[in-house]
This record gives structure tokens, sequence and C-alpha cells, in this order.
């Protein structure tokens, strides 16, 4: 028994000893792995985290160009 979560078969994820789980995927943004915990978006055949989508970075996945109005 964990002496600070008291879990048996596991760890609490508030335990120092939580370590989490690995999925086999990496963000195609950042390079991190995403972790079973976390919220991603297949996009094509590349995953990216949630958190790691930006308007900037959506539009350069989509290839989508931005102008400036010049006079």
């Amino acid at each position: 028994m964990c002496q600070y979560c008291g879990g048996i078969t596991f760890h609490d994820r508030a335990c120092p000893f939580y370590e989490p789980e690995e999925t086999g995927l990496y963000c195609a943004e950042c390079g991190e792995p995403i972790l079973k915990e976390d919220e991603y978006v297949k996009i094509g055949k590349k995953e990216y985290h949630k958190e790691c989508l930006t308007v900037d970075s959506l539009l350069k996945i989509f290839s989508v160009e931005v102008e400036a109005w010049e006079d």
C-alpha cells in the first residue's frame, strides 16, 4: 500500500509516485508524448494536444494563407 495515497495497485493522480500512462502517440506541434489523460485532436494522420493548437497553428496545418489589407 502506498504511504502517500493509499493505493494498492495504482497511485492517485495527486500522489508523488503517480506516473501518467503514455499512449505511444506524440504531438505533431510540440513533440511531447500524448498521455492517457490528455485531450488530443487527430487531424489527418497526425495527433495534437488540444492545448497546443492555436489559430495560427491551425491555419498553418490547413495551408491557409493570411493576408493583410494594403492601401
